[in-house]
């Protein structure tokens, strides 16, 4: 019966937030039981988690932790992390209240030229390009 309760809320959560949710699919001798934990924490952690820090809060090495990741997503940790970032900038950048500078240091980038170099990398245009052509 508690494994029924269980799948309902999971189902439940799914619906309702399937679209922030990275599941990967795995082979069945690569499952990992942490591995969604570990998904879900460098989610929720992604603008000033570490992969040091995230080796010693799962206790793996930093090398072991890197080779999960990868088999799972198909990106290394930094590949996850950037993905996240650019994802929330472009959420962030549609509000044009925001400046920015601002949306940069909440992303964890410490330089906004790193900032500007990522995105135009990855979206081929600037963030104020992208700022002024969703407005």
């Amino acid at each position: 019966m508690l494994n029924s309760i269980i799948d309902a809320f999971f189902i439940t959560l799914l619906r309702n937030h399937g679209a922030n949710v990275i599941v990967p699919s795995l082979a069945e001798d690569d499952q990992n039981e942490n591995l969604i934990f570990i998904l879900k924490y460098i989610q929720e952690h992604f603008a000033t988690v570490t992969l040091k820090e995230l080796s010693s809060f799962f206790n793996y090495s930093e090398r072991q932790l890197q080779r999960i990741i990868k088999s799972s997503t198909g990106m290394s940790f930094s590949e996850n992390i950037q993905q996240l970032r650019m994802n929330q900038t472009t959420r962030l950048l549609t509000n044009p209240d925001i400046s920015i500078a601002v949306i940069s240091e909440e992303l964890g980038y410490s330089d906004i030229g790193n900032f500007r170099q990522a995105f135009k990398k990855c979206f081929g245009m600037t963030p104020l390009e992208y700022h002024n052509k969703t407005r």
